[in-house]
């Protein structure tokens, strides 16, 4: 699997194939865009492409390497999600 191939599967699933036109397929680099969702998805998937590995493999790493970051931004906007309560909670009473 090439990192064209990686990119083209991800674009499919990215809304309006924005995240295609992060990545140049003919010089095989990022490009910024105005969607810097994108953006990202593609310098995580450039960073975690192994050449030599086996398709499977290829998809594993990406397919890992995403669920991880969902997870980390899950925590975060769980954060988030806490302190609006909190500060919700304290209008209420008054007290911000």
């Amino acid at each position: 699997m090439t990192i064209n191939d990686l990119i083209t599967i991800a674009a499919s699933g990215y809304p309006d194939k924005l995240l295609a036109m992060s990545w140049d397929k003919h010089r095989q680099r990022r490009l910024v865009t105005k969607d810097p969702l994108a953006d990202f998805i593609v310098a995580e998937l450039h960073s975690s492409y192994r050449p030599r590995a086996l398709t499977t493999t290829q998809l594993k790493a990406a397919n890992a390497r995403l669920t991880e970051i969902i997870i980390n931004i899950t925590k975060v906007q769980g954060a988030l999600c806490q302190e609006l309560a909190r500060f919700a909670k304290a209008e209420t009473k008054g007290k911000v």
